[in-house]
């Protein structure tokens, strides 16, 4: 099965000091939505809107269970026990995930895409009604992108999660908040300890790496590229595999995560800190992944 891997690190920027082409600008702005991130952590943890006690409770068995790797079955027995000493009834699963999505407003999209996993119909291919791919630089794929009918349907489709609204929940949590402000803190540690080293010696201290933010990399992002000057600006590694889900066939499904920079090594690499932004079903590996991301 062919595989790649690809990781590149970017920032999700609330400043302007970095001269961007327009074209990135006019995307940024389209990202953010007039989304304003707080300048300072919130001092409390906010009160979502009216709850009832059935959505209170169901929330909270959803947390416990998630936070305990639980399956399907646990949710569900468990439910039952819970409604037998609250006299409540509880949301099932998929109703409480829908709740917590849309309190949370981070829910998945589905896009259309070639059903030979060929390109993702956005951008220029986004009006499309056919394939354009060309197959060995030869012939184009061709295939189809909806089922003939009254109501066309697509034939296939992959899973999209916005991951600004994934920042926007962090930044709207007290913890979260202080913790994606580790990236900056580090930082400017670092660039105070060269500007120390280099007056007292008179020549460019040579810092010892321990971590993303006091890279040379990163210390070239901030003094010669005009980048993360916000202790805001979020810096993330992205990671693009295949994987074969199933013995039974061969399906090369494709994910995609992020993982944010800005949080300190030991949470980084937590898999709820992990973020999952798109999943490709196959049946086998996007050929054009620039329309799928």
């Amino acid at each position: 099965m062919p595989q790649a891997n690809t990781e590149n690190q970017t920032s999700f920027s609330n400043s302007t000091v970095a001269n961007y082409p327009p074209i990135q600008r006019d995307l940024q702005a389209k990202l953010l939505d007039g989304y304003k991130c707080p300048v300072v952590p919130p001092s409390s943890f906010s009160e979502p809107s009216s709850l009832t006690d059935l959505e209170i409770h169901s929330l909270k068995h959803y947390i416990a269970w998630k936070k305990s790797n639980g399956t399907v079955k646990a949710y569900e027995l468990h439910a039952q026990v819970l409604q037998q000493a609250s006299q409540l009834d509880i949301l099932s699963l998929y109703a409480v995930c829908k709740l917590a999505g849309s309190l949370a407003k981070v829910e998945p999209v589905k896009i259309d895409m070639c059903p030979r996993s060929c390109i993702a119909y956005t951008g220029d291919f986004k009006d499309l009604k056919s394939c354009p791919h060309t197959i060995k630089g030869r012939i184009a794929c061709g295939e189809k992108r909806y089922i003939a009918g009254s109501k066309p349907k697509p034939r296939a489709q992959m899973l999209y999660v916005y991951f600004i609204s994934i920042i926007q929940a962090m930044f709207a949590n007290k913890q979260s908040s202080q913790l994606l402000r580790y990236r900056d803190r580090y930082l400017q540690e670092t660039l105070k300890l060269l500007a120390v080293g280099s007056q007292s010696s008179g020549v460019q201290a040579q810092a010892r790496y321990s971590d993303f933010p006091s890279g040379s990399v990163h210390e070239h992002h901030y003094k010669n590229m005009g980048l993360f000057q916000d202790e805001r600006d979020i810096a993330f590694a992205l990671s693009t595999d295949g994987a074969q889900l199933t013995m039974k066939k061969q399906s090369d499904n494709w994910i995609l995560i992020l993982i944010l920079l800005n949080l300190p090594p030991e949470l980084r690499y937590h898999s709820n800190n992990i973020i999952l932004t798109m999943a490709i079903p196959g049946p086998q590996s996007p050929e054009n992944i620039e329309s799928f991301v």
